[in-house]
């Protein structure tokens, strides 16, 4: 067993994301680029729940990161930093398949380095 310090101070209580006063669940604003494909749901756009929009459309774009409750500012700053590392994720896997099609000699292009047997 590994002696380890004790955690100092009282742990954190994660509160379970409580309504906030502001929040109104009738109506999301679209963060995310042309929601259900449909051209006048482009960002910034808040659109009210009904018709077409259901509920379940609707927590399905939250869920996505794609849109928020209205008012709800919190959730806009956490659907955008899920966007980016989305964003970061797969430009990292593209990145890796790229490398992975390539030759050994490309490879250690990319890298820079020299191939077996080079002179340095």
């Amino acid at each position: 067993m590994i002696d380890r310090p004790r955690p100092r101070g009282r742990p954190r209580k994660e509160p379970e994301a409580p309504v906030a006063s502001g929040v109104s669940r009738e109506a999301i604003k679209v963060l995310g680029k042309r929601l259900f494909g449909r051209k006048d749901l482009m960002p910034g756009v808040i659109v009210r729940l009904g018709g077409e929009i259901t509920q379940e459309r609707a927590e399905w774009a939250i869920g996505m990161g794609l849109a928020v409750w209205v008012g709800d500012a919190k959730a806009e700053l956490e659907a955008g930093d899920r966007r980016r590392l989305a964003a970061n994720k797969a430009a990292a896997e593209s990145t890796m398949r790229r490398f992975d099609m390539m030759s050994a000699r490309e490879r250690a292009e990319a890298r820079d380095e020299p191939e077996e047997g080079q002179d340095v």
